[in-house]
């Protein structure tokens, strides 16, 4: 082992940490003028050391990040946790910024958390850690109902989290914080907000919500940031939290200085009684300095190194290991710091059958994203759900790079215990998997090759994965909102085509949820085509109606006056939309398009009047298309309520099951009927009484029917103020009605 020089030991003076008051009353964690951070140092002769005991479990991280348990394996970072320390206590909100592989991360979770901890040991000090993932709020959710946490808070409490409000979480600190705590609120991977929350609602609350804290002068609730530097840019939409980032609030985490570097290689050894051979660590010093994001590789490397010197035997019969030295011959077989992560995960492949070898290319392309930003398009880590990765081949092989801690699952940590609580289908929804380190994304020829083969489908199948997600979210709560998530447009014709190519093929292709979820938005789009196809058939068969009566009735001069208005006003309605070609059939009526046409069309206001006023007119003719499929009306209420009747009567004499089904699929026409013709009183009627079939069917959601009911009822009741067919004590009728639904709740 290299004598540690005076140099290579902590620099009190450096790190001396001054009273932080800045003319505040209140200081956050208080210490001794003349106290430093120092971590605990070896400073001992190599026979010293090797004198320690033995301990042969690695005490090199790996490609995981430090965490306050790892503190005691934690080195060289003492001047940067001082500035951290003093920075926190200073001001209400602090963002680390740094590299990918900087080590951003573990200096806040294993340097300066404890330090506050050690600090404010007197006091009542919590921390909370999260990443933003794809909801911050529901992040935080969780976060506060952690069991690992020397906190604790019911469902109910936590359950502020997800309102998801500008405020949410100053209500939070206002509602579950005492007085005499302090809690350090830790935002990890900030980045995440940008590269996997796509809810700009979500994500512009939890930013207004941070400001509104961090601006409100407690002293006692600090806000900490860590986010890759790349992503800085971002903050430029956010002037109200720039502003605050702009008063000496950013903090860079740079590159070590050599004697650091010395402090991170030797000392975790050294613990564990072991040193390294004359030389090395030079060598290794010198090979990662200039080297972008090397700690992990660092760290990587080190632990392979440590493994390999516990399963090697040596000339003597002994584990290498027993002789207390790590060296040479053992660290150049791994190719060093640079090649060591790419040998190691090339050797894991190698030794994969062909079908593991697909799936690994499915399940790492499933674990990387590319974003689009103004400095060009970056490739970074994505968290997965672990629903994800379907199959016996994808999950075996899944398992043997989790093992192999090159990839990270949420899912080990849940126990069978928890995933049996009446929650467990959110338990499990929210185990996820990830890349171990974005280092990987650098280090991995293979990895980048196969990234760079399938960028458009990786952008579009991660797209996918998280609206299908959402979209099963939303119908859990609320079936008849999901329809909103459904796919549109050019998009769902992209996917679609994608789909027929079969082009996600080696990503993993489509899961069973992506494709109910592509075919349901296939099908919702058909429905529409159909719905309005259908739409447009009435008014020309309408229109073709007028006509024939016309001639018929001697046109308009043998009708009375109120006649002649009706007569025109559809037949000039009728004529816009044909010649304004906005349905595919104009071409029914082109020849019987007069010179009166362009005048009519060019008067934009008419245009809309009486655009309503057909709606109206023809809406029951729209309506029993959607909910029959049995052909056009036009209009004939008898018809209507007759098939109507038959409707409900039909569903009744089924099963419980089958019930649901029929009324779960009438209230989704209902509300497409009301989409189409929003002046449908009918459509909102009948979408009411669903939802109150559905609430007896479904009593474990009950009160949400209910509430889904009474809004469609009250929809109904102001439609039917305009609407000829519903007579004036409807209204009355139906408020006596929901005041007996609302009772119910």
């Amino acid at each position: 082992m290299n004598q540690p020089s005076p140099e290579h030991q902590s620099q009190i003076q450096e790190n001396l940490v001054k009273d932080t008051n800045i003319g505040r009353d209140f200081i956050f964690a208080p210490i001794q003028a003349d106290k430093y951070i120092e971590t605990e140092i070896i400073q001992i002769s190599v026979a010293k050391v090797t004198q320690r005991e033995l301990i042969k479990t690695s005490p090199y991280q790996g490609l995981k990040r430090f965490n306050f348990k790892d503190k005691d394996r934690f080195f060289g970072r003492d001047k940067l946790i001082a500035r951290l320390f003093h920075a926190v206590n200073r001001s209400p909100l602090t963002l680390v910024l740094g590299a990918s592989g900087s080590g951003k991360s573990s200096v806040v979770r294993a340097g300066l958390i404890p330090e506050l901890k050690k600090s404010l040991k007197s006091s009542k000090f919590y921390d909370f850690i999260f990443t933003p993932h794809e909801d911050p709020f529901e992040s935080l959710y969780r976060c506060l109902l952690s069991e690992e946490k020397d906190y604790s808070f019911s469902k109910s409490e936590a359950k502020i989290a997800l309102k998801a409000e500008r405020d949410t979480l100053a209500e939070i600190i206002k509602k579950l914080k005492k007085d005499d705590e302090r809690w350090l609120i830790f935002v990890d991977q900030f980045e995440e907000l940008f590269t996997s929350c796509h809810d700009v609602d979500k994500r512009n609350n939890f930013i207004a919500s941070l400001v509104q804290v961090a601006n409100s002068g407690d002293n006692s609730v600090k806000i900490l940031l860590a986010m890759r530097a790349d992503f800085l840019e971002q903050l430029s939409s956010y002037p109200a939290l720039g502003a605050i980032a702009n008063e000496n609030n950013i903090h860079l985490v740079t590159d070590m200085h050599p004697d650091e570097l010395r402090q991170a290689i030797e000392q975790p050894a050294a613990k564990h009684g072991v040193v390294f051979e004359e030389g090395l660590v030079e060598q290794i010093i010198e090979e990662v300095e200039g080297q972008k994001g090397y700690l992990p590789l660092l760290q990587y490397t080190l632990d392979l190194l440590w493994q390999i010197e516990c399963r090697t035997v040596g000339a003597d019969g002994h584990y290498k290991i027993e002789n207390r030295t790590l060296n040479q011959t053992s660290y150049a077989a791994l190719e060093g710091v640079r090649g060591a992560l790419q040998k190691r995960v090339n050797d894991i492949y190698h030794n994969l059958n062909q079908e593991e070898q697909s799936a690994t290319q499915k399940i790492f392309v499933k674990l990387v994203t590319i974003l689009d930003t103004e400095s060009g398009s970056k490739t970074v880590s994505r968290r997965a759900n672990r629903s994800e990765f379907v199959g016996e081949s994808v999950n075996k092989t899944l398992q043997t790079f989790i093992d192999e801690n090159l990839l990270v699952s949420s899912y080990e940590d849940l126990s069978a215990e928890k995933l049996q609580v009446s929650d467990s289908e959110l338990s499990k929804q929210s185990a996820t998997v990830e890349i171990a380190h974005e280092i990987l994304l650098s280090s991995w020829d293979k990895l980048k090759s196969w990234i760079e083969q399938e960028k458009e489908a990786i952008i579009l199948k991660n797209w996918l994965a998280g609206e299908t997600r959402r979209w099963q979210k939303i119908r859990l709560e609320n079936e008849s909102n999901a329809r909103e998530e459904l796919l549109k447009g050019s998009r769902l014709e992209q996917v679609v085509e994608f789909r027929k190519k079969d082009a996600f093929q080696n990503i993993g292709g489509f899961r069973v949820e992506e494709n109910e979820f592509i075919d349901a938005s296939v099908e919702y789009h058909k429905f529409t085509i159909r719905f309005q196809g259908c739409a447009i058939k009435s008014l020309v068969l309408l229109f073709i109606a007028v006509l024939v009566a016309a001639v018929v009735a001697g046109w308009q001069w043998r009708q009375t006056e109120e006649q002649k208005q009706r007569t025109n006003f559809y037949l000039q309605h009728l004529l816009i939309i044909v010649y304004k070609e906005e349905f595919k059939y104009d071409f029914l009526l082109r020849r019987e398009v007069t010179p009166r046409i362009q005048e009519i069309a060019d008067d934009q206001k008419l245009s809309k009047e009486v655009r309503a006023g057909a709606i109206n007119y023809l809406g029951n003719g729209y309506y029993l298309q959607a909910i029959c499929d049995e052909g056009l009306c036009l209009g004939r209420q008898e018809t209507a309520n007759r098939q109507r009747k038959q409707y409900l009567e039909e569903a009744l004499a089924k099963n419980i099951q089958d019930q649901k089904k029929y009324l779960k699929d009438a209230l989704e026409k209902h509300i497409v009927a009301l989409e189409v013709l929003p002046t449908f009183t009918a459509a909102a009627h009948d979408a009411a009484l669903a939802c109150e079939g559905l609430s007896q069917l479904e009593p474990d959601k009950a009160e949400m029917w209910i509430q889904e009911a009474v809004k469609y009822w009250e929809l109904a009741i102001k439609l039917s103020s305009n609407d000829p067919n519903f007579p004036a004590q409807y209204e009355p009728q139906i408020r006596k009605h929901i005041q007996s639904l609302e009772s119910r709740k």
